[in-house]
């Protein structure tokens, strides 16, 4: 078990980067890569892996956030949007273009061992959400990258949308809400001194691939494989072709067209002639 502090804040990132951003904050009790102009979405992850965090670019990995090549995450995002991933400088453009903001919920951790599971992060500092969503009004959806439908309650296991229950509640702010059994999750951010405020929290089908049983689930309930085979078959290859990163690409890419986010066309388009059934399973 080791403390690590997020690589963001102490420095690495920073120093391995050839360009930083102007974007690129850290200060105020918060950290991340945020928008300048009016941003409406704030995608939330959870702490990068042990070797992001301890290693420079081992394995082809990227010093930034979801950096990991054995974490989904990106390889979906350029699926989604047709836009590449190969590079840090790629992947901030990616979210430029789609006018999102990005951070993690956890500033330091206690690791066990090597494991990147949400599981074995114990101890956790939070980064100040809280704070970062006061300095940015505009900020009205969140997606977290593991949390699922299920509410979210004092029994949860550890996860992002768990984190971010907990670090509000430090705060003294009620999230109300945040108990409800849907993906998309109503939140209103009740201050004790601060007026009220609504933000709706998205949780995303984890990038993870530990969620392989969790994701079979949801395409054994839903019969999605007729769906899932409507979408052009070359979106992924290597060892990101699976079934699995075809049905992340249905869900955050249904949740990305209703908040009017860019979508690859020949995804946009299978997305809407399926709308309904997406909305009845994603919402």
């Amino acid at each position: 078990m080791g403390l690590e502090i997020h690589p963001f804040v102490n420095g690495k990132w920073h120093a391995n980067l050839t360009a930083v951003p102007q974007i690129w904050h850290v200060g105020g009790g918060y950290f991340g890569y945020l928008q300048p102009h009016n941003p409406q979405v704030l995608i939330v992850g959870s702490f990068p892996s042990y070797d992001v965090v301890n290693s420079v670019r081992k394995g082809g990995n990227l010093e930034f956030f979801y950096g990991s090549t054995d974490n989904n995450l990106w390889p979906v995002m350029s699926a989604l949007t047709g836009m590449p991933v190969a590079t840090e400088a790629n992947c901030m453009q990616l979210l430029d273009e789609l006018g999102c903001s990005m951070t993690d919920v956890l500033l330091q951790v206690d690791r066990n061992g090597t494991s990147s599971a949400d599981k074995d992060l114990l101890n956790p500092q939070f980064n100040q959400i809280d704070a970062l969503l006061q300095a940015c009004p505009s900020i009205k959806v969140i997606f977290t990258t593991s949390g699922g439908k299920s509410p979210v309650n004092n029994g949860t296991d550890s996860c992002v949308t768990k984190w971010l229950r907990d670090h509000w509640m430090s705060w003294g702010v009620n999230p109300s809400g945040i108990g409800a059994n849907t993906y998309r999750k109503q939140i209103n951010l009740t201050h004790p001194f601060l007026t009220s405020r609504p933000v709706e929290v998205i949780s995303l089908l984890s990038p993870s691939d530990s969620a392989f049983q969790s994701l079979q689930r949801i395409i054994n309930a839903n019969t999605l494989t007729v769906i899932m085979g409507a979408l052009p078959n070359t979106l992924f290859t290597g060892k990101y072709n699976k079934p699995f990163n075809y049905l992340r690409v249905l869900q955050w890419g249904y949740h990305f067209e209703r908040l009017g986010l860019p979508v690859e066309p020949r995804i946009q388009a299978v997305i809407r002639a399926n709308a309904g059934q997406l909305g009845q399973i994603f919402s």
